[in-house]
Protein backbone atom coordinates (compact mmCIF):
# COMPACT_ATOMS: atom_id res chain seq x y z
CA UNK A 1 0.00 0.00 0.00
CA UNK A 2 2.58 2.35 0.04
CA UNK A 3 2.02 3.66 -3.31
CA UNK A 4 -1.62 4.36 -2.37
CA UNK A 5 0.07 6.60 0.56
CA UNK A 6 2.66 8.27 -1.74
CA UNK A 7 -0.40 9.09 -4.08
CA UNK A 8 -2.51 10.63 -1.10
CA UNK A 9 1.05 12.58 -0.28
CA UNK A 10 1.44 13.94 -3.81
CA UNK A 11 -2.31 15.03 -3.56
CA UNK A 12 -1.33 17.19 -0.42
CA UNK A 13 1.93 18.33 -1.52
CA UNK A 14 0.15 20.14 -4.83
CA UNK A 15 -2.60 21.50 -2.57
CA UNK A 16 0.28 22.96 -0.67
CA UNK A 17 2.40 24.27 -2.86
CA UNK A 18 -0.88 25.78 -4.45
CA UNK A 19 -1.24 27.39 -0.62
CA UNK A 20 2.29 28.73 -0.91
CA UNK A 21 1.66 30.29 -4.14
CA UNK A 22 -1.64 31.76 -2.86
CA UNK A 23 0.56 33.59 -0.15
CA UNK A 24 3.77 34.60 -2.65
CA UNK A 25 0.81 35.98 -5.45
CA UNK A 26 -0.52 38.54 -2.18
CA UNK A 27 -3.42 38.95 -3.96
CA UNK A 28 -2.53 38.88 -7.47
CA UNK A 29 -4.97 38.52 -10.11
CA UNK A 30 -3.05 38.13 -13.03
CA UNK A 31 -0.46 36.08 -14.48
CA UNK A 32 0.38 32.77 -12.89
CA UNK A 33 0.17 33.65 -9.03
CA UNK A 34 -3.24 35.26 -10.43
CA UNK A 35 -4.43 31.18 -10.86
CA UNK A 36 -4.13 31.18 -6.81
CA UNK A 37 -5.78 34.49 -5.52
CA UNK A 38 -8.79 32.84 -4.55
CA UNK A 39 -8.91 31.90 -0.94
CA UNK A 40 -10.00 28.68 -1.30
CA UNK A 41 -6.16 28.05 -2.01
CA UNK A 42 -5.66 28.95 1.68
CA UNK A 43 -5.72 26.10 3.32
CA UNK A 44 -6.29 28.77 6.73
CA UNK A 45 -9.25 29.72 5.15
CA UNK A 46 -12.46 27.40 6.35
CA UNK A 47 -13.87 26.00 2.89
CA UNK A 48 -10.69 25.82 1.57
CA UNK A 49 -9.75 22.70 -1.20
CA UNK A 50 -6.78 21.52 1.68
CA UNK A 51 -10.04 21.63 4.41
CA UNK A 52 -12.11 20.12 2.15
CA UNK A 53 -9.35 17.18 0.86
CA UNK A 54 -8.86 16.47 4.58
CA UNK A 55 -12.42 16.17 5.28
CA UNK A 56 -12.85 13.63 2.10
CA UNK A 57 -9.59 11.60 3.81
CA UNK A 58 -11.24 11.43 7.41
CA UNK A 59 -14.82 10.73 6.42
CA UNK A 60 -13.39 7.73 4.17
CA UNK A 61 -11.51 6.25 6.94
CA UNK A 62 -14.11 6.51 9.39
CA UNK A 63 -16.49 4.84 6.73
CA UNK A 64 -13.75 1.71 6.54
CA UNK A 65 -13.47 1.84 10.23
CA UNK A 66 -17.39 1.09 10.68
CA UNK A 67 -16.83 -1.25 8.39
CA UNK A 68 -13.50 -2.85 10.16
CA UNK A 69 -15.86 -2.80 13.83
CA UNK A 70 -18.33 -4.69 11.85
CA UNK A 71 -16.16 -7.11 10.31
CA UNK A 72 -14.13 -8.11 13.81
CA UNK A 73 -16.41 -6.75 16.44
CA UNK A 74 -14.00 -4.55 17.72
CA UNK A 75 -15.80 -1.60 19.72
CA UNK A 76 -12.22 0.30 19.46
CA UNK A 77 -12.94 0.82 15.53
CA UNK A 78 -16.45 2.62 15.84
CA UNK A 79 -15.13 4.48 18.38
CA UNK A 80 -12.13 5.63 15.84
CA UNK A 81 -15.09 6.19 13.47
CA UNK A 82 -17.14 8.23 15.32
CA UNK A 83 -13.53 10.51 16.87
CA UNK A 84 -13.04 10.93 12.98
CA UNK A 85 -16.93 12.27 12.33
CA UNK A 86 -16.93 14.44 15.52
CA UNK A 87 -13.87 16.16 13.89
CA UNK A 88 -15.48 16.52 10.63
CA UNK A 89 -18.45 18.19 11.76
CA UNK A 90 -16.94 20.62 14.20
CA UNK A 91 -14.66 21.64 11.32
CA UNK A 92 -17.34 22.09 8.96
CA UNK A 93 -19.94 23.72 10.61
CA UNK A 94 -16.80 25.63 12.99
CA UNK A 95 -18.68 24.36 16.31
CA UNK A 96 -15.75 25.24 18.28
CA UNK A 97 -15.21 28.31 16.82
CA UNK A 98 -19.22 29.09 18.09
CA UNK A 99 -18.90 27.34 21.35
CA UNK A 100 -15.48 29.16 21.87
CA UNK A 101 -16.99 32.75 21.86
CA UNK A 102 -19.66 31.63 24.12
CA UNK A 103 -17.93 30.50 26.19
CA UNK A 104 -15.59 33.47 26.36
CA UNK A 105 -18.04 35.15 28.37
CA UNK A 106 -17.03 33.14 31.06
CA UNK A 107 -14.37 35.33 31.31
CA UNK A 108 -13.95 38.58 32.79
CA UNK A 109 -10.36 39.86 31.55
CA UNK A 110 -9.79 40.26 27.48
CA UNK A 111 -7.16 37.69 27.39
CA UNK A 112 -5.58 34.71 30.14
CA UNK A 113 -1.98 33.54 30.00
CA UNK A 114 -1.72 35.62 26.70
CA UNK A 115 -4.49 33.85 25.29
CA UNK A 116 -7.85 36.10 23.94
CA UNK A 117 -10.61 35.02 25.64
CA UNK A 118 -12.56 33.64 22.85
CA UNK A 119 -8.96 31.26 21.97
CA UNK A 120 -9.36 29.94 25.12
CA UNK A 121 -12.67 29.58 25.42
CA UNK A 122 -12.20 27.65 21.76
CA UNK A 123 -9.58 25.71 24.12
CA UNK A 124 -11.55 24.81 26.61
CA UNK A 125 -14.68 23.59 23.85
CA UNK A 126 -12.15 20.79 22.80
CA UNK A 127 -11.93 19.68 26.12
CA UNK A 128 -15.70 18.98 26.73
CA UNK A 129 -15.47 17.19 22.77
CA UNK A 130 -12.30 15.32 23.98
CA UNK A 131 -14.85 14.06 26.90
CA UNK A 132 -17.36 12.29 24.23
CA UNK A 133 -14.09 11.03 22.13
CA UNK A 134 -12.14 9.83 24.69
CA UNK A 135 -14.11 7.71 26.76
CA UNK A 136 -15.32 5.21 24.02
CA UNK A 137 -11.80 4.93 22.80
CA UNK A 138 -10.62 3.79 26.07
CA UNK A 139 -13.03 1.23 26.70
CA UNK A 140 -12.93 0.06 23.47
CA UNK A 141 -9.49 -0.35 23.95
CA UNK A 142 -9.66 -2.67 26.59
CA UNK A 143 -12.24 -4.70 25.35
CA UNK A 144 -10.35 -4.88 22.49
CA UNK A 145 -8.36 -8.00 21.00
CA UNK A 146 -4.69 -7.37 20.66
CA UNK A 147 -4.43 -7.06 16.88
CA UNK A 148 -7.06 -4.56 16.91
CA UNK A 149 -5.15 -3.09 20.30
CA UNK A 150 -1.90 -2.89 17.83
CA UNK A 151 -4.17 -1.03 15.46
CA UNK A 152 -5.02 1.71 17.78
CA UNK A 153 -1.93 2.36 19.04
CA UNK A 154 -0.78 3.26 15.49
CA UNK A 155 -4.04 5.53 14.91
CA UNK A 156 -3.42 7.02 18.49
CA UNK A 157 0.14 8.21 17.18
CA UNK A 158 -1.10 9.67 14.06
CA UNK A 159 -3.92 11.14 16.68
CA UNK A 160 -1.02 12.86 18.74
CA UNK A 161 0.38 14.33 15.69
CA UNK A 162 -2.54 15.61 14.48
CA UNK A 163 -2.93 17.30 18.09
CA UNK A 164 0.24 18.97 18.29
CA UNK A 165 -0.37 21.17 15.18
CA UNK A 166 -4.09 21.67 14.95
CA UNK A 167 -4.54 22.88 18.78
CA UNK A 168 -0.48 23.46 19.75
CA UNK A 169 1.00 25.07 16.68
CA UNK A 170 -1.96 27.02 16.37
CA UNK A 171 -1.94 28.16 20.13
CA UNK A 172 1.73 29.18 19.74
CA UNK A 173 0.92 30.93 16.80
CA UNK A 174 -1.39 32.82 18.62
CA UNK A 175 0.99 33.42 21.18
CA UNK A 176 3.69 34.68 18.83
CA UNK A 177 1.84 36.45 16.66
CA UNK A 178 2.89 39.68 18.03
CA UNK A 179 6.53 38.90 18.19
CA UNK A 180 7.35 37.66 14.80
CA UNK A 181 7.69 38.90 11.89
CA UNK A 182 5.16 38.27 8.96
CA UNK A 183 7.58 36.10 6.72
CA UNK A 184 7.90 33.81 9.45
CA UNK A 185 4.32 34.03 10.54
CA UNK A 186 3.24 32.78 7.27
CA UNK A 187 5.97 29.63 7.86
CA UNK A 188 4.16 28.40 10.85
CA UNK A 189 0.89 29.05 9.60
CA UNK A 190 1.66 26.64 6.28
CA UNK A 191 3.45 24.94 8.86
CA UNK A 192 0.14 23.94 10.92
CA UNK A 193 -1.83 23.59 7.64
CA UNK A 194 0.52 20.45 6.59
CA UNK A 195 0.78 19.37 9.64
CA UNK A 196 -3.18 18.74 9.73
CA UNK A 197 -3.57 17.92 6.39
CA UNK A 198 -0.73 15.14 6.69
CA UNK A 199 -2.16 13.33 9.62
CA UNK A 200 -5.08 12.98 8.09
CA UNK A 201 -3.89 11.52 4.92
CA UNK A 202 -2.07 8.86 7.46
CA UNK A 203 -5.36 8.16 8.85
CA UNK A 204 -6.98 7.34 5.09
CA UNK A 205 -3.54 5.29 3.98
CA UNK A 206 -3.59 2.92 7.20
CA UNK A 207 -7.35 2.11 7.52
CA UNK A 208 -7.19 1.31 4.22
CA UNK A 209 -4.26 -0.50 5.07
CA UNK A 210 -6.17 -2.56 7.85
CA UNK A 211 -8.94 -3.11 5.57
CA UNK A 212 -7.45 -4.45 2.31
CA UNK A 213 -4.20 -6.44 4.01
CA UNK A 214 -4.48 -9.92 5.47
CA UNK A 215 -3.23 -9.95 8.76
CA UNK A 216 -2.66 -12.35 11.75
CA UNK A 217 -5.28 -11.79 14.38
CA UNK A 218 -4.95 -12.84 17.40
CA UNK A 219 -8.08 -12.75 20.34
Amino acid sequence: MVWMLGLLLFVDVLLLSANVAYRIGDGQDSGFWGTFAATAWDGDTDGSHIEIWGHIQLLLAAGLLVMLARQHKQLVFTAWAWLMFVVVVDDFFQVHESLGEVMAGLFDADAVAGLATKDLGELLTWGVLALLLVPPLVLGFFKASSWARRRTVVLGAVLALLVVFAIGLDMANILLHDHISGPATTVVTLAETAGELVPMTLFLAYTVKVAVLPSRRSA
